[in-house]
């Protein structure tokens, strides 16, 4: 039973989309930007990471993957990170992977 006032809490969760046809597509940029205003990175062109409640599925849809109306662009979930890239790139996943109540790095 769920009080009122009361608010579920959903898990949120750090996802990278990537385009595999066209890094510069204006179509995905525009999706991403518009659907995770605030919400997302974009590691190199056609490289985004996003924070949403949702599933991979739920993610492709929200930006118009299926189908191939955004061109070939996968969706995965990110369990944890290591590797070298900027500062910037490390302090979001960070930010939001703690957040989302991922691993803080490793």
């Amino acid at each position: 039973m769920v009080t009122p006032g009361c608010q579920i809490s959903r898990t949120m969760a750090v996802f990278a989309v990537v385009s595999l046809d066209h890094p510069d597509s204006a179509n995905l940029v525009a999706a991403v930007e518009n659907s995770y205003q605030g919400h997302f990175f974009r590691v190199a062109p056609g490289h985004y990471l996003v924070r949403d409640e949702g599933t991979t599925q739920s993610v492709a849809e929200k930006l118009g993957v299926p189908g191939g109306a955004r061109g070939r662009v996968m969706v995965y979930n990110l369990g944890g990170y290591f590797g070298y890239a900027p500062n910037t790139t490390w302090e979001w996943l960070k930010a939001n992977m703690t957040a989302a109540g991922g691993p803080s790095g490793g």
